[in-house]
């Protein structure tokens, strides 16, 4: 069976397409209105009765139902294989009708599958303006004419009007998104197509009308392309809402490095401030193919550019003992090569990085996976084999003798400096009165853009002419500043250096001080994060001065609901500026008290991540964790590197368990305490028992996750010594819980019953309801392989409770596939079916990649002992791509490997019927995979 047989459009009139046959005439208009209606509602079956009164309902009930039998025959003759299993396309029995939803694909499903994913991203990343557009342009492209014309029951009226209303919503929010992309040519095209399509709804007086063959159509290439014949163009490249000047000679070389497919590494060189990230963003998003932007500047070491991959790539944390992010990322790429869509990698920053472990690891990518090519931006070459060079130069300085504003203004670094002044104060212009002064001003910064950008700021403060005599006099003092600077700092930075230092002067001391305590953040900050830090130097007022001096940027704008949402940062430049000025005007004292408040304000959300693991609030704090990372990174760093005590990074690294664990950084956490530890040991540094104590459960929980046991054992035992010595129950509470594991793992049921149960007591005796439900699903599962199912459940029902008061979802998930695996092991199959069902659904909710693969083997267990096969192949193959991205292989509740329960499938449905089924789970989203095992 194939396992996609039909792509059914149903706007603008029903057809069908499978390779190069198509489908348009049907026996009778019913008999098309009936496929239509099947296809138009595909997750659910039909009963019979309802369809017959639908469709022939004048005809008398026994004609009726003739009619739906003689027209489902007729359906079958001419859209199923001849001489197929029954049920190909229209799955059928004596009750109920419908179609059977992987074996075709409709372009009303498209269309809304592209809304329903724009509304996402808008409620999870409401900032990411240009995957939104994306989408919407997807689904305003697969709209070319309204649902069914030339069918007029309710239903198709009903569903016209509703679709057609969605599509003209997706005009409007995709206009809107691309003007605050600057997109304005695209953004008049969807304006001019909505226009003529409210228009043409008033002049009909339908509410929809069917456009003829005249009708003008978006003809912006850039714009819409057809989705059907083209590729599907994704990119998760940031967003500016600053007009780009100049750069047509390089952008042109830059595309037609792009163009030429022998081309595998365009390395974008320049300092500091020249534009090379702009340019980068402006020639992909040109470009118009698939891209993934990855930005390094928190990365040092080349190895860590695959977790940085990973993240842009959008892909599930690597769990288990054998997670690699290369592996996971080759692997991922080589797929797309496959299929030739390995997306353009977009490396900025890439001077951030080791140079020599930054070359190897491109070199050893571009061995790995045929095809991928890389854009980067760096200030040095990487010197890797097959590597193009291209010179970002600054801008074209403006002619000195030139006075007309017309003219002066079709120079980039005029363009660019009227721009942005027009930013500080609207009503500024170039005139003949200040050209010259402004033609001055932009040769003094030497056409950089940054510095342009950065005087600019200040223009409602002082004129050209002011900002060129105190730039002029800031000139005089390069040679005492550059003496300071570090060696690599080149002769063409001194503009920069000057443009950022002249702004720095021109600050008030309190701003100063503030700016120069937030350049310890990597990767941004909230406001009160910044309070936190900064100290007495903050408040919201100064923030908000900085901003409006273009020396703060907004990374991310508050939803509304918490104004502590938004981001901010620091560009590159300005934060090693402001960092050195840290070095050269505060005092050693006021330096550590920085670092040290920096790592506090960094404790408390992974104290609050901490306290939440088990709430409603845990998916939520998992994400602030990961979007922390450049910032934990950089203070562990400092740690490690001695700039602040051992047992300040033992204690955020300790609590920093959910991060290392359900994140996808196993490794880097296992090696950030091991070395901290090891410091502390080596030094001699005093490390509080609690602290100590936090580290070693964290790293012995990691051993126990890398299947280390020995060595998870020795931690975990050292960390409950330490606890016990304290009285501190809870930290005892949480060590038996691994341990007895461990204890399992050997074999030994009655330590491990020991350790539960003592878990359990110490978890009432706190209230801990957490320590209840995690002590009460191991004393479960503990009981249900020692004794037998009859003696988990309470266990199981009473966790449930728990793990409901405390809105604990991934929780409650688990508890019900103990039970669920009780009731398999009692043989009340259904029970068993309806708990798994909810499970995987909430689990599905939560993100949990990695538990979500052994609830599929045990679903799919479930359905070889129904005879299920079909649908259990489905699900190995689903599970089967989660264990790749693990590295693991499980043994499902059948008892077999997963490859022999697999067999057992392929010697019941045959090996091409098998391979079908396995492949449409192997590939198809998880949701699909959901929707279609527990419908």
């Amino acid at each position: 069976m194939a396992s996609l047989l039909w792509e059914i459009r149903l706007l603008g009139g029903l057809r069908l397409q499978s390779g190069d046959r198509q489908e348009s005439r049907f026996r009778t208009q019913k008999t098309a209105a009936l496929l239509s209606y099947l296809a138009l509602f595909p997750n659910r079956t039909h009963p019979r009765e309802e369809l017959a009164v639908r469709f022939w309902g004048d005809d008398g009930d026994e004609e009726a139902r003739r009619s739906l039998r003689v027209s489902l025959n007729s359906l079958r003759r001419q859209l199923e294989t001849p001489n197929a299993s029954e049920g190909e396309l229209i799955v059928a029995d004596r009750a109920s009708i419908g179609l059977r939803r992987e074996a075709f694909v409709s372009d009303v499903f498209r269309f809304e599958d592209a809304l329903t994913r724009a509304g996402r991203l808008y409620r999870t990343a409401p900032e990411n303006h240009a995957e939104r557009a994306v989408l919407l342009l997807q689904a305003v492209t697969l709209y070319d004419a309204p649902l069914l014309p030339g069918f007029y029951d309710d239903w198709v009226l009903d569903e016209r009007e509703r679709l057609h209303s969605r599509f003209l919503d997706a005009l409007e929010e995709g206009e809107d998104l691309l003007r605050k992309l600057g997109r304005d040519a695209e953004a008049d095209t969807l304006a001019s197509r909505r226009g003529q399509s409210e228009s043409s709804d008033k002049v009909a007086g339908t509410g929809v009308v069917h456009p003829s063959a005249g009708d003008a159509r978006p003809a912006d290439g850039a714009l819409i392309s057809d989705a059907r014949s083209s590729p599907q163009v994704t990119s998760n490249l940031p967003h500016f809402f600053t007009r780009f000047f100049g750069r047509e000679k390089e952008m042109a070389q830059v595309i037609t490095h792009l163009n030429d497919a022998s081309v595998s590494v365009i390395t974008l060189l320049g300092p500091g401030g020249i534009g090379k990230t702009r340019l980068s963003v402006e020639a992909a998003r040109i470009w118009g193919r698939s891209v993934v932007w990855v930005p390094l500047a928190s990365i040092v070491r080349g190895e860590e550019i695959a977790d940085a991959l990973r993240d842009a790539l959008k892909l599930p944390p690597a769990s288990g003992a054998a997670s690699n992010d290369w592996e996971q990322v080759t692997a991922h790429l080589r797929e797309l090569a496959a299929t030739a869509t390995v997306p353009l990698l977009v490396l900025d920053n890439f001077e951030q990085v080791e140079p020599d472990s930054g070359a190897r690891f491109v070199a050893r990518l571009l061995r790995s996976v045929s095809g991928v090519r890389c854009l980067i931006s760096s200030r040095r070459r990487l010197g890797v084999p097959g590597e193009s060079l291209l010179a970002v130069e600054t801008f074209v300085l403006p002619d000195e003798a030139e006075t007309d504003p017309a003219a002066l203004l079709q120079n980039p670094s005029v363009a660019l400096f009227a721009d942005r002044a027009r930013s500080a104060t609207p009503d500024f212009a170039v005139t003949v009165r200040n050209a010259a002064s402004v033609v001055n001003l932009c040769r003094l910064l030497d056409g950089l853009p940054l510095a342009i950008e950065l005087a600019a700021a200040w223009a409602s403060v002082f004129t050209p002419g002011q900002m060129a005599q105190k730039l002029a006099a800031r000139d005089e003092r390069w040679g005492l500043l550059a003496s300071r600077k570090t060696a690599d700092r080149v002769e063409r930075h001194r503009s920069l250096w000057n443009a950022i230092a002249w702004s720095y002067d021109l600050l008030p001391p309190d701003l100063r001080k503030l700016w120069r305590r937030l350049s310890v953040f990597h990767g941004g900050f909230t406001a009160d994060m910044a309070d936190t830090v900064a100290g007495e130097a903050f408040s919201v007022d100064g923030l908000a001065r900085l901003r409006d001096r273009s020396l703060v940027c907004l990374m991310e704008e508050s939803d509304g609901d918490d104004p502590d949402d938004s981001r901010y940062e620091l560009l590159e430049s300005l934060r090693e500026f402001a960092a050195e000025q840290v070095t050269e005007e505060e005092t050693p004292g006021d330096d550590i008290a920085l670092r040290e408040r920096y790592l506090c304000a960094l404790q408390a959300i992974a104290d609050d991540a901490a306290a939440n693991a088990y709430t409603a609030r845990s998916r939520s704090v998992l994400r602030r964790l990961l979007r922390e990372l450049p910032n934990f990174r950089a203070a562990l760093g400092m740690t490690e590197a001695g700039g602040v005590p051992a047992a300040g990074g033992l204690l955020l690294a300790g609590r920093l368990n959910r991060l290392w664990v359900n994140g996808g950084y196993l490794r880097e956490g296992y090696g950030i305490l091991s070395a901290l530890l090891r410091r502390a040991e080596a030094t001699g540094e005093p490390v509080p028992p609690l602290t100590r104590a936090r580290a070693l459960y964290a790293l012995g929980e990691m051993c126990r996750m890398r299947l280390e046991n020995d060595d998870a054992r020795t931690h975990l035992q050292g960390a409950i010594l330490l606890y016990r010595a304290a009285n501190e129950k809870r930290g005892v509470m949480q060590c038996l819980s691994p341990l007895g594991a461990l204890a399992e793992a050997d074999g030994d049921v009655s330590a491990s019953e020991s350790c539960y149960r003592e878990a359990l007591a110490l978890s009432r005796e706190l209230g801990h309801k957490a320590g209840i439900a995690v002590s009460l699903h191991n004393l479960g599962l503990l009981k249900k392989n020692a004794e037998g199912a009859s003696a988990a459940v309470s266990f199981y029902e009473e966790e449930i409770v728990v793990r409901r008061e405390i809105g604990d979802d991934r929780g409650i998930a688990l508890a019900l596939d103990g039970l669920a695996g009780v009731a398999s092991q009692s043989g009340d199959l259904v029970v068993a079916r309806a708990y798994w069902s909810e499970a995987m659904e909430r689990l599905h909710r939560c993100g949990d990649r990695f538990r979500m693969a052994y609830l599929l083997t045990n679903y799919a267990a479930l359905l070889r002992s129904l005879g299920d096969w079909e649908r259990a192949a489905v699900a190995y193959g689903a599970a089967r791509h989660l264990f790749d991205e693990q590295g693991t292989e499980p043994v499902d509740k059948g008892g077999v490997s997963v490859v022999e329960a697999e067999t057992q499938c392929r010697d019941a449905l045959g090996t091409k019927r098998f391979a079908s089924a396995w492949g449409r789970g192997n590939v198809m989203p998880l949701d699909e995979v959901v929707a279609l095992l527990v419908g």
